[in-house]
Parts: C-alpha cells; sequence; structure tokens
C-alpha cells in the first residue's frame, strides 16, 4: 500500500518578510512585495489586501511564496500609507491566515504614528475573532461630513481584524478624532451592510492613543417586516412564515383576516399557536373548515418584531387543503406527580418565577380560566389560592399564584380534560392530570456578592449569566458616591443562584430608572449614535449550594479622555 502522505496540513500561512520593511521612509518605488512560508495565490491576496489611504489602481502578481504589488495610482509626497492583509488570505490548502497583519511606508520623512487598540465582543460577550475593524478619521472643518458618514456607502480611511482574542490594534494612524465600526464582514466588501450585518460600537468618540476600547456586537433591523409563505397543512391548520421572528404575544386571532376568493366569503380564524420549523418561529392558524384547490388570502395586521418594527397590511395568497386534522388536542404534564426541585432553573422575568403549561393545539383560553385548579399546601391541606394565568399563545400558558411561588412549598394543580374545549370547540378526550410538586427549596440555590468599579456614579444593570445554558440572572444596582480614588463602588448580592459558573457583565442604561429587564441598546451605525457603555468579565465564578461566593470584581475599562 501506497503511504498516506502523512497529517492534513492545517497550519497557517505566515508572512515572512516584505518590501519595502514596514515603516520606511522615503519610498519612491511602485511595487511592494510580500514573501511567504506556503503558496499563497494572487486572487487569494487580492481579496485581502487592503490600502490606507484607498488606493484604488494596483495589480496583484505572481503567487506562490511570493508576489509583487504594482501601484499605478500616483503615490502623494510626504504621506503615510498602510496595507493591511487580513486572515481571507489563504494557501493553497485554504488554511486562513491567523489574523490580520499591517503594514506602513512613508514617502516622506517621517511617518504617522498614531494608534488605537482595544477588544470586540460577541453580542453573548464572548472574544469576537476575526471581526473586522473599519476606522474613519473625523476632520475638525468639516461637520457636515461627519453627520452624513454612512459606513454603508464609505470605504474606511483604515482597517483591522480582531485576533482570536477579540483584540484588534489600529496602526500607523494620523492624530485625530475616529469613529470606529466593527463588523462581520460577511461577503468581504468592507462596508457595512445595514441590517445584514451585526455591528459594534464604541461608547464615546475614539481618538488616537486610546489603548482599551471596547466594542460589543449588536444587531438592527430597518428592513420591512415581510410576510414570505402561506401553506394549508390540512383543512383546519394554517402556516404562515415571516422573514424573521415576531413577537408572538403580539398577535391574537384577530391579528389575521383569512377570505376564502373561489366561494367569496370569509372564514373565522379561531386561535394561534408559535413552533419552530427550520430554525425559525413560525406561526400556525386554527381556522375553519378549508376547501381543496380553493384560492384564499390572509391579510396580516399589527405585527410587530422584535427591533420593535411594525407591519399592517401584509397579504398573501395560498390553496386549499382537504387533508383532514389528526391531531388531537391533549395536555402535556410538564413533569411527573411528586415533582421535587420544580423551577430550580427558570427564565428571569419582570413576573418572577412562572410554571409553564402546554398543549397539543390551542385550546378554549376563557374556558381553561374558568376550569383550571391550583392549589398551595398548608401543612398536609391544599386550598385553592388567587392565580395569574397568561396565554403567549393558543397552546402555551404561563400560571403563577399571586404572590408568588414560595420556595420549598407544595402545590398541587389538576387539569380535567372533560371540562376543556378546544379552539374550535371541540371536547378533549375524558382524562384528568393531577399533579403535586415542590419548588426548589432555599438550599437548592447558592449566592453570590462583590463589587463593580467604574469611574463614574450611575445606575448600573448587571448580569450573572449561568454558563451552562446561557440564562441571564439581572439585577439594577443604583448609583453609588465615587470615592476620593476616583472610583465608584456598587455593592451587590445576587440570591437564589443554581449552582454553577458564571460570568459577570455590566452596562449603564440610558435611562437611570430603567428596568432591571431592558435591553442593552448596541447605538446605530447610521445615522450614528453611539453605544452604551458596558463591562465584561473574563473569569468565570464558581456558585455552589448553600453558599455564598464573596469578593467578586467587575471593572467598568475607564473613559478616554
Amino acid at each position: 500500500m501506497a503511504p498516506s502522505g502523512g497529517p492534513e496540513d492545517k497550519t497557517p500561512p505566515k508572512i515572512l518578510k516584505t518590501y519595502p520593511d514596514s515603516a520606511a521612509l522615503r519610498f519612491q518605488d511602485n511595487k511592494i512585495r510580500l514573501y511567504f512560508d506556503k503558496f499563497v495565490s494572487s486572487k487569494s491576496l487580492e481579496a485581502a489586501l487592503f490600502f490606507s489611504p484607498y488606493i484604488d489602481d494596483y495589480e496583484v502578481q505572481g503567487g506562490g511564496t511570493e508576489a509583487t504589488i504594482i501601484i499605478y495610482d500616483a503615490l502623494k509626497p510626504n504621506r503615510t500609507y498602510t496595507y493591511t492583509v487580513t486572515d481571507a488570505l489563504q494557501d493553497s490548502r485554504n488554511n486562513k491566515l491567523e489574523k490580520s497583519y499591517t503594514f506602513a511606508f512613508s514617502t516622506g520623512d517621517r511617518i504617522d504614528s498614531g494608534a488605537i487598540s482595544g477588544r470586540v465582543f460577541s453580542s453573548k460577550n464572548r472574544p469576537q475573532k476575526g471581526a473586522l475593524v473599519l476606522a474613519y478619521l473625523l476632520p475638525t472643518n468639516n461637520p457636515a461630513y461627519i453627520d452624513t458618514l454612512n459606513p454603508g456607502k464609505v470605504k474606511p480611511d483604515y482597517i483591522a481584524q480582531t485576533d482570536s482574542a477579540g483584540r484588534f490594534n489600529l496602526q500607523y494612524l494620523a492624530d485625530g478624532d475616529y469613529r470606529l465600526i466593527a463588523i462581520d464582514d460577511k461577503d468581504n466588501n468592507r462596508l457595512y451592510d445595514i441590517g445584514k450585518e451585526e455591528f459594534a460600537l464604541p461608547f464615546q468618540t475614539v481618538r488616537t492613543g486610546s489603548r482599551a476600547v471596547q466594542m460589543r456586537f449588536a444587531s438592527e433591523d430597518t428592513a420591512r417586516l415581510e410576510l414570505q409563505a402561506v401553506d394549508a397543512r390540512n383543512k383546519h391548520l394554517i402556516s404562515v412564515r415571516f422573514d424573521r421572528n415576531v413577537m408572538v404575544d403580539s398577535l391574537s386571532a384577530a391579528s389575521f383576516s383569512l377570505f376564502d376568493s373561489t366561494a367569496k366569503s370569509p372564514v373565522k380564524v379561531f386561535d394561534l399557536y408559535a413552533q419552530t420549523e427550520g430554525g425559525r418561529e413560525q406561526i400556525f392558524l386554527v381556522t375553519d373548515s378549508l376547501t381543496e384547490n380553493h384560492a384564499y388570502g390572509v391579510r396580516v395586521s399589527g405585527v410587530v418584531d422584535k427591533f420593535g418594527i411594525r407591519a399592517d397590511s401584509l397579504v398573501l395568497d395560498f390553496r386549499g387543503s382537504s387533508e383532514p386534522d389528526t391531531m388531537a388536542c391533549m395536555f402535556i404534564p410538564p413533569f411527573a406527580d411528586s415533582a421535587k426541585n420544580v423551577l430550580e432553573k427558570f427564565p428571569p422575568s419582570p413576573s418572577g418565577r412562572l410554571l409553564e403549561l402546554k398543549f397539543t393545539t390551542p385550546i378554549e383560553r376563557a374556558r381553561f380560566q374558568r376550569e383550571f385548579k391550583f392549589e398551595k399546601a398548608t401543612g398536609s391541606i391544599f386550598q385553592p389560592i388567587d392565580l395569574d394565568i397568561t396565554f403567549r399563545d393558543g397552546r402555551q400558558i404561563f400560571v403563577k399564584p399571586k404572590e408568588g411561588f414560595k420556595l420549598g412549598a407544595w402545590y398541587r394543580f389538576a387539569v380535567e380534560q372533560k371540562n376543556l374545549n378546544d379552539a374550535r370547540g371541540m371536547a378533549l378526550k375524558d382524562t384528568t392530570f393531577i399533579r403535586h410538586f415542590q419548588i426548589a427549596p432555599e438550599e437548592q440555590f447558592g449566592e453570590l456578592e462583590g463589587t463593580v468599579e467604574l469611574d463614574t456614579s450611575a445606575t448600573l444593570i448587571l448580569y450573572a449569566e449561568l454558563l451552562s445554558d446561557g440564562r441571564l440572572y439581572p439585577m439594577r444596582l443604583s448609583p453609588s458616591p465615587i470615592d476620593n480614588t476616583g472610583v465608584s463602588r456598587v455593592k451587590f448580592k445576587f440570591t437564589e443562584l443554581p449552582e454553577g459558573r458564571y460570568f459577570l457583565s455590566a452596562f449603564i442604561p440610558a435611562t437611570p430608572t430603567a428596568s432591571p429587564f431592558v435591553q442593552w441598546n448596541g447605538g446605530s451605525p447610521f445615522p450614528y449614535r453611539l453605544s452604551e457603555r458596558f463591562a465584561v468579565g473574563f473569569d468565570s465564578i464558581r456558585v455552589r449550594r448553600r453558599w455564598t461566593t464573596t469578593d467578586a470584581v467587575l471593572r467598568f475599562p475607564k473613559t478616554m479622555n
């Protein structure tokens, strides 16, 4: 048997040297040479190359382990030029450059030496590798340019790329103020594609000499919400798909109007529910009977996406179906009887702990609210208590005692299906579900206390993130005075945290009275709006049951003067 040739080469290519040397002065040539340790194509180098100031007319020749860049534009005298090679550069085995590299030369006797460095984080507070940082020099005498600077249309003056730790370093900059934006440049055009790419912005204007700029990815969507597809799954069920996820709790049956164009008559929509298919949440409508091959139209009004974009009068046509609806409406018990440690891990919400109940298909909501039985144990006796019942959609229900769930307490609920109807008024199968359960007791949880340090007195929204599932536990902290060292030290204490490892993060909300559940605002690339200031902890913290973990510290990076 012939030898296999050894393991596949997966090491990144390296730039061994350049001509001219980086930071060379009085450069008069029109050729730049790069030398690599591996074979690199001229096409790959051309896709990875960026000049500042922008050079449009150049050619990449050669390839292999040596490439020549011929500049046809006339270089301006006494000017610093930089060229950046990003990780779009690949060798012949498709291994990418490990990080971007910037080289410089000057046509005069001096070279610009300004620098800006920092870190870029993902929307989940993790270091973002491979983000492209675009830097725009802001002129001091042209406010109109500053106001109209659109990173979706204007190429940056300088670029850098983040490494595996999210760090970037912009070098050889002309001194001045800069506008920075980091993007996940999916199409490698070095422009921000509004609504299609994530972006990250700093919380203040950046100047050369800044060494700890922090940016975190956010997303925006200014595009109009679209109704993409409507399909009759059976004679009583329609699926509705939008071009993005929508806020399900903003919808009701009244949001949808259904019309039989063949019979020229309206069709009743009884209720709806959401279900994820193909990675996207779709809306399913329970309707009166449809007829096969009839033409139908659906109109949607008052639908809102997660960005708050509202759409009205979205219309789409579809064909009916005669397939029978074979899905019976049944209660899906959330746990076995006598379950313990219920709601130990729960999605934090303004309403506190919520018990989620679910049916296979939508039910008649008013009847469920009348017939649902819920009790709390006092000693060995269960007694009815007042409840808050909230429907997310026709089959997903959240319940909680008005007084809130008490740690360690026992509760009981009963779902008697014989007293319930589905959304179309059909009786459910005569089955009774009774569940006794205990809310997780206090000894199941741990505590975390510590200090947030920053150089200003401000309201904070602090998060403890459970690393095992990404769950965020929020807390709003009131401002604390600045001490004689110039630091505001804000004490915090999380209680009722499930055991596990946590990351801390925080931000300063624009509104001091903001709810702990307010979302961090990442700003806007155009029109330009800075992000809210934030901090990210780099070390995980262990929280144990029946234990208080102390002395945790989260530090905000200092503001840049």
